[in-house]
């Protein structure tokens, strides 16, 4: 979303990303889908979204070619959903799996002289640690290594649905990365290496 118009128009929403992959893939005109990537954030509820938006071109019998500039853990499991992915030369595959970070702010309200005073019941109810604690209690990071984990296995195979890997050797790839693009190619995380233009006069 853009709500203070300072993008000049050039974001597109992810309602109107979908609907205009929905559209190709009804249209039969439309013969390929080309996709150029710059730069996203993007949530994995919103990426397994686009994954499925880009999977409906493909059912409809049409190709979706992608080009990205460099791409990230996220990002690559969204791109990699194409039929064949380029990426400009000298870029950056930064397949380095999930992490989080949580702030802990007790030793600062000490040196303050200030109280954090909250109710906490249940041993999973961690909203208010980080008033409370200065680390993580363990149900917290039990919490929170779940969510990760899950994030990460559906991750894995989305990505090795898409480029023909098993989950053992997705895994074995992320721990190795990041991968500069002539790497990403030898390891068949992507297709191709090639500029825009090289990429545009191909398609």
């Amino acid at each position: 979303s853009d709500p203070f118009g300072l993008m000049a128009g050039q974001m597109t929403s992810l309602k109107n990303l979908v609907e205009r992959l929905d559209k190709a893939a009804k249209d039969g005109n439309v013969k390929v889908v080309v996709l150029t990537y710059d730069g996203m954030s993007v949530g994995l509820g919103q990426l397994e979204e686009l994954r499925k938006a880009i999977q409906r071109v493909q059912a409809a019998g049409k190709r979706v070619h992608v080009y990205a500039e460099g791409m990230s853990t996220l990002s690559y499991g969204l791109l990699c959903a194409g039929n064949r992915l380029s990426v400009a030369p000298q870029s950056a595959l930064w397949l380095t799996g999930f992490y989080a970070e949580s702030l802990y702010v007790k030793d600062l309200l000490d040196k303050l002289g200030i109280g954090a005073d909250f109710m906490h019941m249940g041993a999973y109810k961690s909203a208010a640690e980080m008033f409370t604690n200065a680390a993580p209690s363990e149900a917290a990071k039990e919490n929170l290594n779940w969510l990760l984990d899950g994030w990460y296995g559906s991750l894995v195979d989305m990505i090795a649905r898409s480029r023909g890997k098993t989950p053992e050797q997705v895994r074995e790839l992320i721990d190795h990365g990041p991968y500069m693009a002539e790497k990403a190619l030898e390891k068949g995380l992507i297709d191709a290496v090639e500029t825009r233009d090289q990429f545009l006069a191909r398609v």
